[in-house]
């Protein structure tokens, strides 16, 4: 699981947010280009726990959504491409963080309340090593992927208020580093309910196999076993709850629960369960967007310890918060200022370190 997979959540399985912006658009094909410029400053920008590197960054990212709406019979499309550079100043061994992704989806409305669709995506990132990618075993700081998934998928309206699909995702992830390449394929189900006006949850449970084709079993003392490439299983819940939290719509609640329950094919040394909690508050009014964000997610590992000889099992942690402010001007200008901070907690020094990032930007719509 990467970084982005919220984004791409939102983008590919987010009808019904989606279906709210773009049920008064008449014409059949919509195009829309975001371009954001911006910079800011970002503290231990390469995440490191010993030596921290702070420094000025240039911020640059287009988005373009291509959207095909039609008949409720037609074939729907949707569209997404996103590339954002950040250029830093002053950071040894790291000029830019790249962050780029395409995908595609096609739906169709079939008879008794069926839905069926197929999308595809490609991300490529390159950005500085985090615990955000903590199933990667890796010595250096940087990390570069290119990723590639195809997701069929299907729902169903039960109710005029609940519906259940599922979806296949099978994806190709390739690094740079060749030893951490692997293949996903797994099945997620999920069914989502309006339970009033003003809430929605959304219940999810998933399970994928993951193969990598180079990287090796491990003993349980962490020792490479030669010829034994490395498999896993994994068990992810989540659950989702969004309310608007007033009659005008102007306070917005988001919370988010997952438990992810990782084993793999050997000794288990591999193996962790991690628990993650989201809660986001969203003001708006007139022009004005306000929206804090706090988040804490917390990874045991039962077969490994802090340190070699050591009976103490390793665990890890992310703390995050941020606040964005947001103002539109005018249709088609919207400023942005936010910051960012993110705390990573363990019971072994090299996982231990602060990160801050301030932003300012500003957004152009056409």
């Amino acid at each position: 699981m990467l970084a982005d997979d919220d984004l791409l959540d939102a983008l590919l399985y987010g009808d019904a947010e989606l279906s709210e912006e773009t049920e008064s658009v008449s014409a059949l094909w919509n195009v829309e280009n975001r371009l954001l410029l911006g910079g800011g400053y970002k503290k231990n920008a390469l995440f490191s726990a010993f030596s921290q590197e702070d420094s000025a960054f240039t911020l640059t990212e287009w988005e373009t959504t291509v959207f095909r709406l039609g008949q409720p019979t037609d074939w729907k499309f949707l569209g997404y491409v996103l590339v954002e550079n950040r250029h830093y100043a002053d950071v040894d061994g790291l000029d830019n963080e790249w962050l780029g992704i395409a995908l595609a989806q096609v739906d169709k409305l079939l008879g008794h309340g069926w839905q069926v669709g197929v999308a595809g995506q490609y991300m490529y990132l390159e950005q500085a090593f985090s615990l955000e990618f903590e199933e990667l075993d890796l010595g250096q700081t940087n990390i570069t992927l290119h990723q590639f998934a195809v997701t069929p998928r299907a729902e169903v309206k039960l109710t005029d208020r609940t519906t259940w699909g599922f979806r296949l995702p099978v994806t190709f992830n390739r690094f740079q580093d060749s030893d951490q390449n692997y293949d996903e394929v797994g099945i997620v189900s999920d069914l989502r309910m309006f339970l009033t006006d003003k809430l929605k949850l959304r219940l999810s449970y998933g399970y994928e196999w993951r193969d990598y084709a180079d990287r090796l079993e491990r003993a349980r003392v962490g020792a490479s076993i030669p010829g034994k490439e490395l498999s896993w299983g994994e068990h992810q819940i989540a659950l989702g709850v969004e309310a608007n939290l007033d009659e005008a719509k102007r306070w917005r609640s988001k919370t988010g629960l997952r438990f992810r329950f990782v084993e793999d094919s050997g000794s288990g040394y591999n193996d962790f369960a991690m628990t993650s909690v989201i809660q986001s508050l969203t003001y708006q009014r007139d022009r004005w967007s306000i929206a804090l964000n706090g988040s804490y997610t917390h990874y045991d590992y039962p077969v490994q310890t802090k340190e070699v000889g050591d009976t103490n099992h390793r665990y890890r942690a992310r703390l995050g918060l941020g606040l964005d402010a947001k103002r539109k001007f005018g249709e088609a200008w919207e400023g942005l200022a936010r910051y960012g901070f993110e705390s990573y907690l363990s019971n072994v020094p090299d996982d231990q370190y602060d990160v801050h990032v301030f932003t300012l930007g500003l957004h152009h719509t056409f």
